[in-house]
């Protein structure tokens, strides 16, 4: 007796599930999706096959290109250098800060 009443329990909690409409859920018939006709050029993307090859540089180029690497690499060593002074400057300025702290508690 006590098990009969326990599976009706049981029935009218699985009932009280709520359902998921048909449309949500993973066993909805498939629609087909539309095709679309293309307008305008179509361009490779950056997944096309390429030329593996070597681009020849002439002499003119090959100087510009000297140029523009020093130019970088200057470029380069002069933010780093930037940067590390800035780095100094505000350590010096914590240490200028901590050491007044450290004055004003003294007093």
């Amino acid at each position: 007796n006590g098990q009969s009443t326990n599976s009706n329990e049981k029935k009218l909690a699985f009932q009280n599930i709520p359902r998921l409409p048909r449309e949500v859920t993973p066993f909805a018939s498939f629609t087909n999706v539309i095709e679309l006709d293309q307008r305008g050029p179509l361009f490779q993307g950056p997944g096309a096959k390429r030329d593996t090859g070597r681009y020849k540089v002439r002499p003119t180029d090959d100087d510009s290109m000297k140029r523009a690497k020093k130019f970088s690499m200057e470029q380069s060593v002069k933010y780093v250098l930037v940067r590390q002074q800035q780095h100094q400057q505000r350590a010096q300025l914590d240490l200028i800060k901590k050491q007044q702290a450290l004055l004003l508690m003294c007093r």
